[in-house]
C-alpha cells in the first residue's frame, strides 16, 4: 500500500510484468494500487517478437484487480498518455 500511495503521489506508473515467470504484482495489488489512486502499466518484457503474447497474462492480472482502462497507462490514448507523462 505504500508503494502505491507514493506512486499516486508521485505520478509514477506501476509495472505489472507479464512474463509468466515473473507476475510479481497480483490482482490483490493492483486493487490496492488502484484505490490508491496509482495508474498502472502492463509490460510484457518481451525480448523476442514471440514474447508479446505475454501481455495476456498481465491484461488477466489487471482484470483481476478490477483495472478499467483508464487505470492503465497503455491502454490510454494518445492524449491522455501525453498527460500522464507531462
Amino acid at each position: 500500500e505504500a508503494v502505491a500511495a507514493a506512486a499516486s503521489a508521485n505520478g509514477t506508473a506501476i509495472e505489472v510484468n507479464a512474463n509468466p515467470a515473473r507476475l510479481d504484482a497480483d490482482g490483490e495489488f493492483v486493487r490496492a494500487a488502484i484505490e490508491a489512486g496509482a495508474t498502472i502499466a502492463v509490460d510484457t518484457d518481451a525480448h523476442a517478437p514471440r514474447e508479446l503474447d505475454n501481455a495476456r497474462y498481465g491484461i488477466h492480472t489487471a482484470r483481476r484487480g478490477w483495472a478499467e482502462t483508464s487505470n492503465v497507462l497503455n491502454a490510454r490514448s494518445l492524449n491522455g498518455l501525453r498527460s500522464f507523462l507531462l
